[in-house]
């Protein structure tokens, strides 16, 4: 990275066919999206380890294009409700490595396919999570979920998932492992 911490509002002026824009490992305090324009073609936006504490309803509008998201290792505690509105086509969404507690306020209508929670503060799989229809893929490891519904996962479209077994019931890993064996 190069440690920045702002981003100017015309910098991405008359760039209009950007499709990959990493941000990673800079000094950022939030998503440089609430001033800055022609960013709706950014298919893939990485923001990993910045400084991000909370995500607000403005924060990802001028990336309304985007489809893969990596907001791992920031410290961000806050995704306010209606956050990812316009981001209809995001379909990867790496949240690991933050100080997450809960996703039902924010969760929203996401159509996620692979979904990242790893090291966060979660205690629990919300209902939110299975119920998204075309989830495949969800990492929750590092987290301090010692309980998952097994007959939730069966009603789900989830293929894989990534869990700490050792936090788990010795019969509930069993479940889960049978499961993914189908």
């Amino acid at each position: 990275g190069n440690l920045i911490e702002t981003i100017h509002p015309s910098t991405f002026d008359n760039i209009y066919r950007l499709k990959y824009l990493d941000l990673s490992n800079n000094r950022l305090k939030q998503v440089p999206s609430n001033r800055i324009n022609n960013l709706c073609s950014v298919l893939t936006l990485n923001l990993s380890n910045n400084q991000i504490i909370a995500l607000n309803k403005n924060s990802l509008f001028a990336f309304r294009g985007v489809n893969e998201l990596d907001l791992s290792r920031n410290n961000i505690e806050i995704i306010e409700p209606a956050t990812f509105i316009m981001n209809r086509k995001l379909h990867n969404l790496n949240l690991s490595f933050n100080c997450l507690k809960s996703v039902t306020s924010w969760i929203g209508s996401l159509d996620l396919i692979d979904f990242a929670l790893a090291f966060n503060q979660l205690t629990a799989i919300e209902d939110v999570i299975y119920q998204m229809q075309n989830l495949r893929r969800i990492h929750i490891e590092g987290n301090y979920i010692k309980q998952i519904d097994t007959d939730s996962i069966l009603r789900s479209s989830i293929v894989y998932m990534h869990y700490d077994e050792d936090k788990l019931k010795a019969e509930d890993v069993a479940k889960i492992q049978s499961i993914f064996e189908m």
